[in-house]
């Protein structure tokens, strides 16, 4: 379950409401977009989607009904072998690991009810088959231990196999059948042009599946005709079972590639029908490709699935909870659910973990205005292990919203999202042929004739100092300029204007300028039960790698379009007629008056408990009345709040006690969501040789502390149970290591899907190389580099084994020697020392570009790590050799070098040290702050560029007795406002990947 807050537990419900007035569980789920649909004859059909929502028909879809399920995670695809014998899958992601997590449904009686098996076992699936009562196939997610996304059944589902695969890969789509001797064949589509041929167990790469356009829909007529449809009208074919795609033989009209993105596809023998986003139309070719018709439906929002029982009779299911039904073949459609829904509201973000989830609670689950989310810039890639698109879309799920877009045609780089709005549309320019502001554009146009949302809503340039914020907002209003254009009269669209663009921010306090509004995040709301603030918690670990405060409260202001009018209650929809009930918003929900009271004061007592901890923190005397204060909270929430308190800890500087907290978090939740984030931060803080090394010489001294949250007594309800800690109080470096290792062990045989991330076995194989088991971390290291995983942790796993045994070429990584420095240099940044005569220089550069923008030198000797930056500038800050610098300054707004040094090589935890072009500095330790070590900078610089030298001890960073032969991985970054950043290595790679990693070698 993602449900975080105890309200859930009591609102919510999986069953559809009796009689009386709906809860709030049942409009949304009302509300659902259906993702799958599954008819086994011309009465008898299922549809399947979000919030695990399951409609069932017994006559032809008329009439529809909810069924009950065991599961309120999405739901992606349905089959049913007969009449009796159904399975329904889907699946989400987990808070903070953002491991992806399977569900599996089954029932044996024709959906009366619904069983869920295979827990544990799956990632998450999005297409499935079964073939008869016992044998199926899935495909969905790829992990560290199944790559291919693919698994296989043979006992109903209650136990599956995993196909095996070179590389990982994430599906989207898939259709499978039997050749003509009964073996397994299929195909499988994903992101960016993705697709692969499934022939028995074996699994290979398709050729000419897309270019950056994503496939989301597959079908097939037999094991060798097939077809793939997808993002900017993709249709491709097949007749060789998927092992390559071509054009079909005619071409659709060329306006559609501007308008549509194919999202389902059904064939049955020659005829083909094919629908998508928008759903105003439904493609069919009664001869295999040769002739196309084009059918209107009606609806704008679209269409997920489709499906035919005969060459006459389909349903299509879509957004919004939508069902079309077609008796001719689908030259005519007829609505049978969901009426004219549309949205309110669409919400539009340059980056999905900048989703304000705060102000969708309140507008879109407590007010019940109709959603869309977008992200019309978002970069994805194939390669990542849980894809952001699939996190963006659970977490806006989480807080109410309908639907969610996402772009593909200007895809944006996140280290490029704050750049200016000139030097960003460059950046899209080169990957869009000169068209990314005319893309983005007909983007908004496609946003608002497929939602016809009244209101824009997206971040303020003004206030975001974000170009990709910037581009956005402009993209929105030009958009609403253009909206009286009718669209081709093949599309079936009509025009539609949004109203109004709104521009939001954080609020920081300051007074309301005219015009603005602001809205608090604390006010309780009697349908959700508690406030907007702890609603969102759950969606922002889908978001979020570690915990973030809630802002306070939202401001903002109408950025285009027509003003909102001026209220004494603020409200994003001012000024719009939407009735409960009505096309753009949901019938009121209520929760029980019996409930209500209960509600408040258990959402009271939260609060409470908040500002108690807020108020409390490093404070070690709070930690021993947590446990009781945290009574009558049901285990998610109690969960939630001891992750809460362990943050306020970390952000205090007291990791002692935030391992303690999450130590009992783990323990007394085991089964709770937030339970696999908490054992991930425990291994990786005990593993971390930085943080041993850091926290070693600051508690030199000190006298042990007692005991505290670690050993509190515990009765988890889990199978699989974390021990006590035998010892609390500060560990020794060895007891750290042993106690990773447990932690490790204990991962490994309950929680096996999180023990097979690269980043877990990383940090077990930084353990047993500091605990002088080098030969098993060489084991490890082996292991990983010819695991199907993310190539960029395999490539560090290959230097690994390169750095145990240095023969044969080098590792596929940038390498740099740390030579010994007979002679200290003089710090004044003029280089003119010996030292630097034969130190390697390091350049940092653009990703393929041969121009260097700044060198840095490194040299030690016994005491001391040196560097030598050179920074070339047209714009030099000034030095004053006189001014006092501050200790960890703010250098957001200076030409910088940001340095991080994972000396134990485990590409998780780093030292982190900061240079401006002034010689200011900054210092941190794993986004922990209140590391203070003692190093040394002084600056120079002329008309061309900036210089900087600096002395770092080694016992700072690591035992100066073991530094000769030593590797560390090092990362370098040069920062500079309203530019791209430059690296070594030169990496477009995401700041926590391997591949933002050099390695050093020290003589």
């Amino acid at each position: 379950m993602r449900r975080l807050l105890l309200l859930f537990a009591i609102v919510a419900s999986h069953a559809p409401a009796a009689d009386g007035p709906p809860s709030l569980a049942d409009v949304l789920a009302d509300d659902a977009s259906l993702r799958g649909v599954a008819f086994v004859d011309a009465d008898h059909g299922w549809a399947v989607g979000d919030r695990g929502v399951v409609l069932q028909t017994t006559d032809a879809g008329d009439h529809w009904r909810r069924l009950s399920t065991p599961t309120d995670d999405g739901l992606d695809a349905v089959t049913f072998a007969d009449a009796n014998h159904g399975w329904a899958v889907g699946g989400s992601a987990r808070p903070y690991t953002h491991e992806s997590r399977g569900v599996v449904l089954a029932t044996a009686n024709g959906g009366r009810t619904w069983e869920s098996i295979a827990e544990g076992q799956l990632p998450r699936l999005r297409a499935v088959r079964f073939f008869d009562n016992e044998h199926g196939v899935a495909a969905g997610d790829g992990t560290a231990l199944a790559p291919s996304g693919l698994f296989t059944t043979d006992d109903g589902g209650r136990h599956w196999r995993p196909v095996p695969a070179a590389a990982q890969q994430q599906w989207r789509a898939g259709a499978f059948t039997r050749d003509r001797v009964g073996e397994l064949a299929g195909v499988v589509a994903g992101l960016r042009g993705a697709s692969a041929r499934l022939t028995g167990r074996e699994v290979t790469a398709s050729l000419g599946a897309g270019d950056r356009r994503g496939g989301y829909g597959v079908a097939l007529v037999d094991e060798s005709r097939g077809w793939l449809v997808g993002d900017g009208a993709l249709v491709r074919t097949t007749d060789d079972g998927g092992q390559a795609w071509g054009p079909p033989p005619s071409d659709l009209p060329p306006s559609l590639a501007d308008w549509f993105d194919w999202r389902a596809v059904a064939c049955r023998g020659e005829h083909v029908w094919i629908a998508g986003s928008p759903g105003s139309i439904v493609l069919h070719s009664p001869d295999a490709g040769r002739t196309w018709r084009l059918a209107r439906t009606g609806v704008a929002t679209p269409i997920t699935a489709i499906t035919f029982v005969d060459d006459a009779r389909g349903w299509a299911v879509g957004e919004f909870g939508r069902i079309l039904t077609t008796r001719d073949g689908g030259r005519t459609w007829r609505d049978q659910r969901a009426g004219e829904r549309r949205s309110a509201a669409a919400f539009v973000m340059a980056e999905p973990d900048k989703l304000p989830t705060e102000l969708l609670a309140i507008n879109a689950a407590g007010e019940g205005f109709r959603t869309v989310v977008a992200s019309p810039l978002l970069a994805e890639r194939s390669a990542d292990a849980t894809p952001t698109a699939n996190r963006l879309a659970d977490a806006a799920t989480l807080v109410g919203a309908d639907a969610v877009r996402l772009g593909w045609s200007t895809p944006l780089e996140a280290a490029d999202a704050a750049l200016p709005p000139d030097a960003l549309l460059e950046r899209l320019n080169r990957v869009t042929d000169g068209r990314a502001r005319e893309l983005l554009v007909a983007e908004f146009r496609k946003l608002l004739v497929t939602y016809r949302p009244d209101v824009i809503v997206t971040a303020d340039p003004e206030r975001a100092l974000s170009g990709a914020a910037s581009l956005l907002a402009d993209a929105a209003a030009e958009a609403m300029e253009l909206a009286a254009q009718t669209p081709p009269v093949e599309t079936g669209l009509a025009s539609w204007r949004a109203e109004r663009v709104v521009g939001y921010a954080i609020d920081d306090g300051a007074p309301l300028a005219a015009g603005e509004s602001r809205q608090s995040t604390g006010d309780f709301s009697s349908l959700l039960g508690a406030t907007s603030a702890q609603w969102r918690h759950a969606a922002r670990g889908l978001l979020d790698k570690e915990d973030t405060t809630a802002p306070a409260a939202y401001r903002w202001r109408t950025l285009a379009g027509k003003p909102a009018p001026s209220t004494h209650r603020p409200d994003l929809m001012a000024g719009f007629a939407h009735p409960r009930g009505g096309d753009a918003r949901r019938p009121a929900a209520v929760a029980p008056a019996s409930q209500l009271e209960q509600l408040r004061r258990l959402a009271s007592k939260r609060r409470n408990l908040e500002r108690l901890l807020d108020q409390s923190v490093g404070d070690p005397a709070w930690a021993g009345q947590v446990v009781n204060l945290t009574g009558g909270l049901d285990a998610e929430s109690g969960a939630d709040l001891l992750r809460q308190l362990a943050e306020g800890y970390r952000q205090a500087g007291r990791l002692e006690l935030a391992s303690d907290t999450l130590y009992l978090l783990a323990r007394r939740y085991p089964d709770a969501p937030l339970a696999d984030a908490s054992l991930l931060w425990l291994l990786q803080y005990y593993a971390s040789g930085e943080r041993a090394r850091a926290d070693s010489r600051a508690v030199a001294g000190q006298d042990a502390r007692p005991d505290t949250l670690a050993n509190v007594p515990s009765n988890p309800g889990g199978v699989a149970q974390l021990a006590a800690p035998d010892k609390t109080g500060v560990l020794t470096s060895e007891e750290r290591l042993e106690r990773a290792a447990a932690l490790a062990q204990f991962l490994g045989q309950a929680r096996p899907s999180l023990y097979a991330q690269p980043a877990i076995r990383f940090a077990e194989a930084a353990t047993q190389r500091a605990r002088g088991f080098g030969a098993d971390a060489d084991r490890t290291a082996l292991v990983l580099s010819k695991q199907s995983i993310a190539d960029d942790w395999r490539r560090a796993a290959q230097a690994e084994r390169w750095i145990a045994k240095p023969e044969g070429l080098p590792p596929d990584k940038p390498l740099a020697n740390c030579r010994y420095a007979a002679r200290r240099p003089k710090l004044d940044g003029r280089f003119d020392d010996l030292a630097w005569s034969g130190a390697d220089a390091i350049t940092l550069s653009l990703p393929g570009a041969a121009k260097s923008t700044a060198t840095v030198r490194i040299a030690h000797d016994e005491e001391f790590l040196f560097l030598a930056i050179d920074a070339a500038s047209d714009s030099i800050e000034p030095i004053d050799a006189n001014a006092t610098r501050p200790r960890d300054a703010d250098l957001t707004g200076h030409d910088r070098l940001h340095l991080r040094i994972d000396t134990d090589r485990d590409y998780v935890t780093a030292f982190e040290l900061t240079i401006d072009a002034r010689g200011w500095t900054h210092d941190g330790l794993w986004n922990d702050d209140h590391w203070r070590p003692t190093w040394w900078v002084a600056a120079d610089a002329d008309e061309s560029s900036w210089r900087a030298e600096a002395a770092i001890p080694l016992a700072e960073l690591a035992d100066p007795e073991h530094i000769a032969r030593a590797a560390w991985a090092v990362s370098l970054r040069r920062e500079r406002p309203g530019q791209t950043p430059t690296s070594w290595p030169a990496t477009a790679a995401a700041a926590d990947s391997p591949d933002a990693y050099g390695l050093w070698l020290f003589d």
